[in-house]
């Protein structure tokens, strides 16, 4: 029965499989996407994935319309719930297809939370062009659709048999499948690396059949399960010891300026000149690296002083705070904490400023863009610095400003400043390998010379008031943001641990502390060891609540380690291994170009968990 109703709606087989080759030619534009092409098998086995995977995801909706039919007889309502679903499956993928060109990752759940968890207006910002571009887009789907239903409903090309297709659909996917499982479990690179490329596929894994019947390594197996993610006990030891502090110790105020996506090379006295002014009476660091390629791990790592792709689940879990910024206030510091961008997504209100009482979260303006989030929160934080210098108070206070606009390349006066050429607004849809950045990187120079301008306001106020004889600066950014400097079509963060994503300015103003230049490597997680010990009088060893040094201790690092929300690696001198959280790794040089045939030390990675995850209760 069911075959005679199929027979008489060759209509729908016509539909489904003209669908699933849009859905193929769309998977072929992500293979051309992966730099995954100098290897034979990493080609064969995406074209595998692509036909038993991408050009599968149509024939999901095949049995759903074909009882549809057999019921109502309505073909053209079917098709129309056909190109429906269709419709929203090349719409998610095109989607898709943005994210993974621009950042090489997929739309997954940490991406859902920031469109959809409040402030996604704050967070995402695109210019007309591209909204343009994307209605152009759905419309001409909708179109192909249309003469779709039109073609399916004639007599053409009758003759199709879906049986083959979907046969070949089929065996296409189970061999993609089979041929990484095996890759996988012999740490085959060239495919492992591929099954990162397409969305919504989960490659299969077979470690323990494989290994039953000694068809791979048992010891590298062993090895691979070590260097998975470790989220350890939900309950941390943090800190592992009380905190002792001198009490005669006289801190003084600590005033952060954060610019989000500033670049380490773009600290200079032609881009910033009014924050380089002080660099002749500061702590300069030259060698400076984040905690992360992203906003949410690189601030995770300021404060906390530990790694986020270790600790961030538990501590949201909990609603703990850090330990500095405890001490902070049993120290009597008046907070003031003002961010352009919310604070609710990604969650710092739930995880760095939980404790902060009567926490600003949101910054309301007429004008909803960046830049004039900057201007609001900064006079905010202006009225804080007035209202504290009224009180005459002699307890010092606390302030953390956080520029927006750089990271929205959001303007005022878009395309001017004396960076030229420049865009007006980023072309993400025009962004590839051979794509010229320098009118794009100019555009990102010009406003950053803008926001330097506000953060001169905000010095000039406080050298008027006399407090910055008293105030510790701290000048830096979350991470950095690449303009393809890589040459591996690599554009904005979080897509890599690269210089480019990871190196970033930090000067720190310290009054009465000499001057100094210091070329050795830091990291994120020594500042706040450094404000600990020497601000605020704390007489522990830094091992009993950071991972992190003295910014001043100029011990030279083998490595270093940062991580995502999907990912962490180790950085060497000479490489980069980046490791998701199912333990699989890639081993690149510091321009992600692949190193083949890479051992990698487990003993080492070993131990960088035993460190990393002490925290934990045992």
């Amino acid at each position: 029965m069911a075959y005679k109703i199929k027979s008489s709606f060759k209509g729908l087989d016509k539909f489904v499989i003209f669908n699933s080759v849009i859905f193929f030619i769309i998977g072929l534009i992500f293979l051309v996407n992966s730099n995954l092409q100098d290897s034979m098998a990493s080609v064969f086995y995406l074209l595998l994935v692509d036909i038993g995977h991408i050009a599968l995801l149509p024939f999901i909706c095949y049995p759903i319309l074909l009882l549809f039919y057999t019921i109502t007889k309505w073909k053209k309502l079917t098709l129309i719930l056909g190109a429906i679903f269709s419709f929203f499956g090349i719409i998610y993928l095109s989607i898709d297809l943005m994210v993974y060109m621009q950042y090489h990752f997929h739309l997954n759940k940490f991406i859902f939370d920031m469109i959809f968890g409040g402030g996604a207006d704050e967070i995402f910002q695109f210019p007309l062009s591209t909204y343009i571009y994307v209605s152009l887009f759905i419309l001409a789907i909708i179109f192909v659709e249309f003469l779709l239903i039109r073609w399916s409903l004639s007599n053409r090309l009758s003759k199709i048999n879906i049986k083959k297709v979907f046969i070949t659909i089929f065996v296409s996917m189970l061999l993609g499948h089979l041929v990484h499982a095996y890759s996988y479990a012999v740490f085959y690179n060239p495919v492992v690396r591929a099954g990162k490329v397409y969305p919504l596929y989960f490659p299969l894994t077979a470690n323990s059949f494989l290994a039953k019947f000694n068809l791979v390594d048992t010891d590298k197996l062993r090895d691979k399960q070590a260097m998975k993610k470790h989220k350890g006990n939900s309950t941390m030891y943090y800190p592992k010891k009380s905190l002792v502090f001198n009490k005669e110790h006289n801190p003084y105020n600590v005033l952060f300026v954060m610019i989000d996506c500033w670049r380490g090379d773009t600290f200079t006295p032609e881009l910033t000149p009014n924050m380089y002014k002080l660099a002749s009476k500061s702590q300069l660091f030259l060698n400076h690296y984040s905690g992360s390629c992203g906003t949410r791990s690189s601030i995770f790592s300021i404060f906390y002083s530990l790694p986020a792709f270790a600790y961030w689940d538990t501590v949201i879990g909990i609603s703990k705070g850090p330990i500095y910024l405890q001490t902070l206030l049993q120290q009597n510091y008046k907070m003031g904490i003002f961010a352009s961008a919310t604070l609710s997504n990604p969650p710092f209100d739930r995880t760095v400023f939980a404790d902060i009482p009567n926490l600003r979260t949101h910054t309301n303006t007429e004008i909803n863009k960046p830049w004039a989030r900057d201007v609001k929160a900064q006079e905010e934080y202006l009225n804080f610095i007035d209202n504290y210098k009224k009180t005459n108070t002699k307890e010092p206070f606390f302030a953390f400003l956080f520029y927006d606009a750089v990271h929205g390349y959001s303007s005022p006066n878009p395309g001017k400043g004396p960076f030229q050429p420049a865009l007006e607004a980023p072309n993400y849809l025009a962004l590839n390998n051979d794509y010229n950045p320098e009118p794009f990187f100019n555009l990102y120079k010009n406003i950053l010379h803008e926001t330097d301008k506000r953060i001169g306001i905000v010095l000039e106020d406080l050298e008027q008031k006399g407090l910055l004889e008293n105030t510790i600066i701290v000048f830096s950014g979350d991470h950095g943001q690449e303009f393809n400097d890589n040459k591996n079509n690599y554009w904005g963060h979080s897509s890599n641990y690269s210089k480019a994503q990871t190196y970033i300015p930090l000067m720190v103003y310290w009054p009465n502390k000499e001057p100094h230049v210091y070329k050795h490597k830091t990291m994120h997680y020594d500042i706040i060891p450094t404000l600990m010990a020497e601000n605020q009088g704390c007489t522990n060893s830094f091992e009993d609540y950071a991972i992190g040094f003295s910014l001043f201790n100029e011990t030279k690092r083998p490595f270093y380690v940062a991580g995502s929300f999907d990912s962490y690696a180790i950085i060497e001198d000479d490489k980069i291994i980046t490791i998701n959280y199912g333990g699989n790794y890639n081993v690149t040089d510091l321009h992600m170009n692949t190193l083949e045939n890479q051992n990698i030390n487990s003993k080492r990675i070993r131990e960088i968990f035993k460190s990393i995850n002490r925290f934990y209760r045992n």
